[in-house]
């Protein structure tokens, strides 16, 4: 498995992570979801780069 490979599982795998963040009920959890589903967009970006 390349490394494009394991960065797109590693983007769906974060799917139900910012989910679940996102209704979460504490403090910031709207920036903690954005910050997660930044890091899962700059893998993409990788991943093109990889490819």
């Amino acid at each position: 498995m390349g490394l494009g490979d394991q960065l797109t599982l590693l983007r769906v795998a974060a799917v139900p992570l910012v989910f679940a963040v996102y209704i979460s009920d504490f403090g910031g959890h709207d920036w903690w979801a954005t910050g997660l589903f930044i890091a899962a967009m700059t893998t993409d970006w990788f991943d093109g780069r990889a490819a």
